[in-house]
Parts: structure tokens; C-alpha cells; sequence
């Protein structure tokens, strides 16, 4: 008896840790995939050989890309964006983030769909982030520059090799206005700092917490700010001002993926569910972010009479 109620103590207990760790209702999926998942190779095999060579063209002409996924109904166009995404995550070729449902206002759908990608990149974790792909980004993007693969090296020189590595993978031109502003990398900066902090029992993680709610779009509290640098107008709520903002945060993301040279890519799956007016500003907020980022690929899929009929 002693042993079961130990047993069922000790599961009680690893379930506790894990709601801590991971807020299931941050993820904006329902049915997303699994590198798990079995698969059936032989069923599309030529449009995905397409989708994973548009990726690569991406990564490699250093330019944005956007492709319709369309069809009938159960034609197997989930089954298609679900073997992508497992594609990049299992053989590492790609950053690919899976949006499924992505409900909000017209005016709200930048937000969102930072808050899907930014939940997707740490498995909707609400606290330490050290296993989690966004800490792998940032900390894989800085190990390419030279300066800080020697021991010891201090923060202010792993600061100035992400400052380094962004700026060399920027282009010159009016798309690059998403780096004049140094915020974005200067919270991934102090996210990486935090993480490796509270991992040596240095401090309790809290600046990373605010920087990931930051990176979500969320409001800070000024206490939260100032963790972050950031100054509080008269103690208001401290957050990203405007979709020119989220875009920022979300070309920074994936020049890092860029950086490692692989592709970053948006897979929406069902846009058909949404309203005309909701996929009609998050088109024209994708248009702007593929401007500015050149090794995205965009991957829209829905159903084809839905689709032509918002086009015409």
C-alpha cells in the first residue's frame, strides 16, 4: 500500500511540474502534428517535393515565398502540411511552425499569429525555456560567429556577436527597417542570459518569463519592463506597439533561422475556416512580413472554392 500511494504521489507530483512548466491553453492548434505521426510517403509525393524545394529556394535566394495549398476537401492537404512539419523537425532541414484555427479580429491577426509562432517555438512552455527551439535559435545563430567559441567569454561579447550575426545576414534596403530598432535582439539577448542563469542558480528566470511574454505580444506590468530595459509610461502596460512591431519580432526569428541556413516556414492549414475580413488582413500583414524576410516560405492551404472566391 505504502508503494502505490508513493507510486500515484510521485504522478500527481510530475503532473503538477509539467502544468507549471506548459500552459495547454496557449496552444493554437487542435490537431497539430506529431513527429510521432505515422505517414504514407507515397501519397503526394511530388507536391511536397515541391513545397521542400520552395524552402530551400527561400533559404538559399535569400527571398520571401508564398504558396497556395489547395484542393477539394479530404484530398489530404493536412496530411501534406503535417508531413512537412515533420519533415523539418525530425531531420532538422527547416523551422517550421504549424497554424491551425487562427481566430481573432482583422486588427488582431498579427498578434496572433506572433503569439502561434512564439508559443510553437517553446511548446507553449511558461517557464524554462532551456529545452525549448526558440532558446536553441538564438543560442545556435551566436555559436556561428567566431568570437565567442572561445572560453571564457563574457556577455557583453555574446551580445555583440547576436548584434553581429543579425547584421550580416540583413540585406541593405528599405525591407531591413526591422533592424534599426535593436529591442528584438536585445530581448532574445537577455532571454538567452536568463535561461543560462537560472540554470547555474544564479537567479530565478523571471526576466526570461517577461521576455517570452514580451516576444508574445503580451503587456508587461513595469516591474516586468524594467527586466527587460524597458520604461514604463507612467506605470502603463509596456508591450509591442503596432503590426510594424510583430513583424519585427517575427523577421528577427527567422533571420536566425537564416543565419543556420535553414528555411523558416508558416504553415496555415484550413483558412477557409476563418471570416473573409480575418484572412484578408493576416494576407496583407504575410505580404509585408515576406518583403522583409528572405527565407521565409508562407504555406496557405484550404479549400480551392473558398480560396478562389476570396481571390476574385
Amino acid at each position: 500500500m505504502n508503494n502505490l500511494l508513493s507510486d500515484r504521489a510521485a504522478t500527481v507530483e510530475t503532473f503538477l511540474t509539467r502544468v507549471r512548466s506548459v500552459n495547454p491553453f496557449t496552444d493554437n492548434r487542435i490537431t497539430g502534428p506529431s513527429v510521432d505521426d505515422l505517414d504514407v510517403p507515397e501519397l503526394h509525393a511530388e507536391p511536397f517535393g515541391r513545397l521542400t524545394n520552395l524552402a530551400f529556394e527561400a533559404c538559399e535566394r535569400r527571398r520571401g515565398l508564398g504558396v497556395m495549398l489547395w484542393g477539394e476537401a479530404g484530398i489530404g492537404k493536412s496530411h501534406l502540411l503535417s508531413r512537412l512539419v515533420r519533415w523539418a523537425q525530425r531531420e532538422q532541414q527547416a523551422y517550421a511552425v504549424y497554424v491551425h484555427n487562427l481566430q481573432s479580429s482583422p486588427n488582431n491577426a498579427p498578434t496572433a499569429l506572433l503569439r502561434a509562432v512564439v508559443n510553437s517555438l517553446i511548446d507553449s512552455r511558461i517557464n524554462r525555456f532551456g529545452r525549448t527551439r526558440l532558446f536553441d535559435l538564438i543560442r545556435l545563430a551566436i555559436l556561428t560567429d567566431e568570437s565567442v567559441r572561445a572560453r571564457p567569454v563574457s556577455w557583453d561579447s555574446i551580445h555583440r556577436a547576436l548584434l553581429r550575426v543579425l547584421d550580416q545576414h540583413a540585406e541593405r534596403g528599405p525591407a531591413d527597417a526591422a533592424l534599426v530598432d535593436r529591442i528584438v535582439p536585445e530581448i532574445l539577448f537577455r532571454l538567452l542570459r536568463s535561461v543560462y542563469r537560472q540554470s547555474a542558480g544564479k537567479e530565478d528566470g523571471a526576466t526570461a518569463v517577461a521576455a517570452v511574454r514580451w516576444l508574445r505580444g503580451e503587456l508587461l506590468p513595469a516591474e516586468q519592463a524594467a527586466l527587460l530595459g524597458l520604461q514604463a509610461r507612467r506605470e502603463q502596460p509596456v508591450g509591442l506597439e503596432d503590426a510594424q512591431q510583430v513583424k519585427q519580432v517575427l523577421v528577427t526569428l527567422t533571420r536566425l533561422a537564416g543565419i543556420l541556413g535553414r528555411p523558416f516556414l508558416l504553415c496555415f492549414d484550413q483558412v477557409d475556416n476563418l471570416e473573409a475580413a480575418q484572412f484578408s488582413a493576416l494576407s496583407r500583414f504575410l505580404e509585408a512580413l515576406l518583403d522583409s524576410a528572405p527565407n521565409l516560405l508562407v504555406v496557405t492551404s484550404g479549400v480551392k472554392a473558398t480560396l478562389v472566391r476570396w481571390r476574385d
